[in-house]
Parts: C-alpha cells; sequence; structure tokens
C-alpha cells in the first residue's frame, strides 16, 4: 500500500506541481513580483496560459514565463513556442520569454538548442539549476 501511494504522490501532474511549487517559492524568497496563471489570447484568437508574469520595470520589460519540467519532450517545446509566437505579437515589442527548464529531469539538447534559435525573438531559457546566475533578468 505505501508503493501505492508513493506512484500517487509522484504522479506526473503532482511532480508538475512540485515543480511549480519550488518556482514559486524561489520568486517568494527573492522578491520577485509576479503574477500566475495568466492567459492571454494570441493573434489567432486562441487562450494560451503562462505560468507567470513578471511586470516591466527599470531594468527589464515585461517577461512571461512557461515552466517546462519535462525538458526532453519535443511536443512540449512546440506547444511552448506556438504559444510565444502567437503571443507576442498583441504584447509588448519588447516582451521576453523566459522558460524555465526543469534540469533534475533529462534535458534535450534539440529542446535547449531549438530555444537559444530563438534568443533574437526574446526568448530565454533557463536551466533551474542555473537560476540563481539569471536572478537579474528576474528582478
Amino acid at each position: 500500500m505505501i508503493y501505492i501511494n508513493d506512484m500517487f504522490v509522484l504522479n506526473r501532474s503532482n511532480v508538475q506541481n512540485l515543480f511549480y511549487q519550488d518556482v514559486k517559492e524561489y520568486f517568494d524568497k527573492h522578491d520577485i513580483y509576479y503574477t500566475e496563471n495568466i492567459s492571454m489570447i494570441g493573434k489567432s484568437k486562441l487562450n494560451h496560459n503562462f505560468d507567470y508574469v513578471l511586470q516591466r520595470n527599470k531594468t527589464n520589460p515585461e517577461r512571461v514565463i512557461k515552466l517546462m519540467n519535462h525538458p526532453d519532450r519535443k511536443e512540449n517545446y512546440s506547444s511552448i513556442m506556438f504559444s510565444w509566437t502567437d503571443t507576442l505579437p498583441v504584447r509588448r515589442e519588447d516582451t521576453k520569454l523566459i522558460v524555465l527548464l526543469n534540469d533534475n529531469n533529462k534535458v534535450s539538447n534539440d529542446v535547449l538548442e531549438g530555444f537559444r534559435n530563438y534568443s533574437n525573438e526574446g526568448v530565454l531559457p533557463i536551466l533551474w539549476n542555473d537560476i540563481g546566475n539569471n536572478i537579474g533578468k528576474l528582478a
């Protein structure tokens, strides 16, 4: 029975929620002010959900944040990029997308490189274990 209970605790949605909670706790601890679970309408008129939005300030533009708990899944990459490219035309020109990749799980080089290839379009992938080196981009 204990093993079955452990499997329930570690099912996909619960593990995803654990990563979401880790990010939220990190933001709170470092006074990174955010709005969570935001839905934006893209150019296509479809709704796209983003995990967090960080408002524009003196040093950074508006930043939308998507969490990628399983950065080895190319279908997740495609979904995030569609949401971003569809939403960007209806946001401020300098809006950025930050993708936080849970590198406690396997990270696909193709996925990471794919995000990096869009750096000129405002996409910044950040590995979770490297978040401390990127705090200036979040503050």
